[in-house]
């Protein structure tokens, strides 16, 4: 893995300007690349390289630079300086220009005959060529900048700074790329559809009960039609933390205003989550939600709905439960008055402790009684053909607060031995139902730990949340998995929970969606932990298939 992430990163930091395009200079720029430094880039190796536990990872970097410029360095390179790249134009091709702060241009070009196939040769205008593999590449140096292209008239409209166009992504990121929507040309903007469209008519084929992979694909071309035609700009971005240590991906979008998406956006700032209680600190797996839900998708939803309800009876029949139809109308008669009520809202957390293992949920819902009495009804039909599982049911068993309580206790028939260590005898379900929320608890004492969660979820009240959140504490999972997992995977999981014990706790992995102006953030990130177990877990992976990168 060394020589790709090596050949990787210097080809794309040294090298870009090989791979440049031939843009049209008299078009806005659509996408920029923005590379803060090599010092900061170098700096985050580093950061890296010892969270992964390989602390000479910036020494192969500079090792594999030294070899591509014989031994030169980086001559002539302002190393605490932003580089970047910009694409421009009609062309679908690649950047229009590439620019990188100098000290001394003919001192890189130089050091970099290798690379380029030889000598740079100088024109009269102060214009070099060099031949790369990919063609001719043209540069020259303006100010304390050389710009590289493929073409010297490529050349001629390049600003006298370029920094401003790559705004705040170098004082933000440490790498990143933006596109500016609505300066994409409109070739490649139908190029992309077209690719698209050719790829979804590629895999035409049809499911059952009137599925089609077809219309999911329309679905996603008209969401990309869409958002070409109403986002402004997209962002990604790498940071890397070294105090907090953690790596984080952030991607950034912002809606154009006055556009559908943007008031969407609107619609969904300031959101307040009623269940904030049921995210509890110390799961191993965290997932929430609250959001307001557009038009277009609660019609989408209920007419999805009522086709499920159509086919309903010839369904019950084939699985000979005709008699569950009435339960069943009663539960989608709630789902589809949960959609009308266009807010969905929802917290759920599982603790994987080995010695009690449990789950709390909650989610709003409009129509309480009725679920109320389709789960009474679902009761009696399974009552009345399985005698036996009116042991494992008891309804009603306690009303508090508004919330009617009901109780399912199902014996632990198969791996004992490992099972009822983490939940008990029997594995307890516990159900919450109240006018607009279902609430859920499963493991060890659940239905004291439901009352609970509900009740300090009732004395905090609503509170801040973002739009959605997961999140996983890896090494818990781990641990749990060297409990339960069948003994073929028992290996990786102990290797894995040894791995993650030596982290200090920075085991967590999280995705958070937050809203901006006009926009959506989601960001992505690796406690140091998880990185090093990810990049351990891919050294073995390429050592068993015989992969020679396996050293990072």
């Amino acid at each position: 893995m060394r020589k790709t992430f090596c050949s990787t990163l210097a080809l794309t930091l040294l090298l870009g300007m090989a791979g440049l395009g031939r843009g049209d200079d008299s078009a806005k720029p659509y996408a920029v690349i923005s590379l803060s430094s090599y010092d900061r880039i170098n700096g985050d190796l580093d950061v890296i390289g010892k969270a992964i536990g390989n602390p000479t990872l910036p020494k192969a970097l500079e090792g594999f630079i030294a070899a591509t410029t014989q031994q030169k360095g980086l001559v002539g390179l302002d190393k605490a300086r932003p580089w970047g790249a910009v694409f421009a134009g009609a062309s679908q091709d690649q950047p229009a220009y590439f620019f990188l702060p100098v000290t001394d241009l003919k001192g890189l070009l130089d050091a970099l005959q290798g690379p380029l196939g030889g000598p740079a040769k100088q024109g009269s205008d102060g214009v070099y060529e060099a031949q790369s593999p990919s063609g001719p590449v043209f540069a020259k140096q303006k100010g304390s900048w050389v710009f590289a292209a493929h073409s010297a008239e490529g050349l001629k409209s390049t600003p006298d700074d370029p920094l401003p166009l790559l705004g705040e992504l170098p004082k933000k990121y440490s790498v990143a790329a933006k596109v500016t929507v609505g300066n994409i040309p409109p070739a490649l903007r139908e190029m992309l559809l077209g690719r698209f469209k050719a790829g979804a008519a590629a895999a035409k084929m049809e499911g059952d009960e009137g599925f089609s992979p077809n219309k999911l694909a329309e679905k996603v071309s008209l969401a990309l039609t869409t958002a070409l035609d109403e986002l402004d700009e997209m962002t990604l971005g790498l940071v890397v933390d070294a105090t907090a240590q953690k790596t984080s991906l952030e991607l950034t979008f912002v809606a154009k205003d006055g556009t559908k998406l943007a008031k969407q956006v609107a619609e969904n700032t300031d959101l307040k989550t009623n269940y904030a209680a049921f995210h509890l600190a110390d799961a191993a797996l965290a997932l929430g939600w609250v959001k307001k839900l557009p038009a277009e998708a609660i019609a989408e939803n209920l007419a999805a709905l009522k086709a499920f309800r159509e086919r309903l009876p010839a369904q019950l029949e084939k699985q000979k439960v005709p008699e569950m139809k009435q339960a069943v109308d009663e539960l989608l008669d709630v789902v589809a008055e949960t959609l009308k009520c266009g807010r969905s809202d929802g917290n759920v957390s599982a603790v994987l402790d080995p010695k009690a293992v449990s789950l709390v949920g909650a989610i709003n819902i409009v129509g309480g009684d009725k679920l109320d009495t389709a789960l009474h009804d679902l009761a009696a039909v399974a009552k009345a053909k399985e005698p036996d599982v009116a042991k494992a049911i008891k309804l009603d068993v306690e009303k508090a607060a508004g919330v009617r309580f009901h109780l399912i206790s199902l014996p632990i028939v198969e791996n004992r031995e490992r099972i009822v260590p983490m939940v008990g005898e029997t594995l307890d379900v516990a159900l919450g139902i109240a006018d607009g929320a279902l609430y859920v608890a499963a493991g060890r004492d659940a239905l004291a730990t439901l009352k609970k969660t509900i009740e300090k979820s009732a004395a905090d009240g609503p509170k801040a949340a973002a739009p959605g959140s997961f999140s996983l504490a890896l090494g818990s999972l781990a641990k749990f998995l060297v409990e339960v997992a069948p003994d073929e995977a028992r290996p990786m999981a102990m290797m894995l929970s040894t791995l993650l014990s030596q982290s200090a706790g920075k085991d967590h992995l999280s995705i958070t969606g937050t809203m901006i102006p006009r926009g959506t953030q989601v960001r992505l990130e690796l406690e140091d932990g998880v990185l090093k177990a990810f990049v351990t877990i891919g050294q073995m992976g390429a050592m068993m298939g015989g992969g020679r990168g396996a050293g990072f």
